[in-house]
């Protein structure tokens, strides 16, 4: 099995894979279960895509196995769905404990690629810990967490998981470091929407390039753009104006709005927009 690649979160044309991670167990229990797409996507091996598969056909117990030996392979994608699995007693016994152990992996697999800041609030709640004053630092990890801060998150369920300051409560903690993985996962879909904001541009800019190839080869410029022209037999393409083309998501369409050869006109996304001024 290859490494976890994070560059298959910000590769310029990544997508996010669309499967819903749920076990055999009624609706309700389908929908508490299910975690956000990005999950599935988090690494793009093919073991991990061939367990959830598994799951989703209905093989929660073979889907175990094989999740089992990607996260100890490092899988950070297959660490958070072990955790579920553990967690809902999907393909295993339940366990929470060793529900709680891939989700603390999962978690901090995924903390070292993000690129995060710590607010005034995590910094006091941290020097609270350390001189054991638990409620002080609780009211500050609140606070913290409160604002969507991941970190404050995983402090309030060590809390929880340890009994520092609260009742000991594993499911608590449980609850509080899934939600601490789940801000993690809007960190990396901005990221991943960066990545395809940027894209596009690129691709606008080569179709700009091309039309303006086209006109100054003697042709007559084109006012109106057309998503026939990116066709292998479409102008661009065929007069080589355009090698290839290949969009930075399926959902990317261009069009064009007035006169293109003129500055009223304008080339854009029917998702990302028009290139910023």
């Amino acid at each position: 099995m290859k490494k976890s690649n994070i560059s298959y979160l910000f590769a310029l044309a990544a997508i996010c894979i669309s499967v819903v991670f749920a076990g055999e167990s009624s609706a309700k229990d389908q929908k508490d279960a299910s975690f956000p797409d990005w999950y599935c996507s988090l690494d793009s091996d093919q073991e991990l895509q061939k367990a959830i598969k598994m799951n989703n056909s209905g093989d929660p117990t073979g889907a175990f196995k094989v999740l089992s030996s990607c996260a100890e392979k490092g899988s950070a994608g297959a660490m958070l769905l072990l955790a579920l699995q553990y967690d809902k007693g999907q393909g295993t016994p339940k366990d929470l404990g060793k529900a709680l152990l891939w989700l603390r992996k999962g978690y901090d697999s995924l903390r070292k690629r993000a690129k995060l800041t710590s607010d005034q609030d995590y910094l006091q709640g941290m020097e609270a810990g350390k001189q054991k004053n638990y409620v002080l630092a609780k009211q500050k990890f609140d606070a913290s967490a409160s604002k969507g801060f991941p970190d404050a998150m995983f402090q309030l369920a060590k809390m929880s998981a340890l009994g520092m300051g609260v009742p000991k409560d594993g499911e608590k903690a449980f609850e509080t470091l899934r939600g601490a993985v789940l801000e993690l996962g809007k960190h990396f879909e901005s990221l991943k929407d960066d990545a395809q904001q940027k894209a596009c541009n690129c691709t606008l800019r080569v179709l700009y390039g091309a039309l303006e190839m086209y006109s100054l080869d003697g042709h007559e410029p084109i006012r109106e753009f057309s998503e026939d022209m990116l066709k292998p037999d479409g102008i661009l393409v065929k007069g080589q104006y355009l090698k290839s083309f290949k969009r930075p998501t399926p959902q990317c369409v261009y069009i064009s709005e007035g006169d293109i050869s003129s500055d009223t006109g304008v080339l854009k996304c029917v998702i990302h927009g028009a290139l910023p001024k």
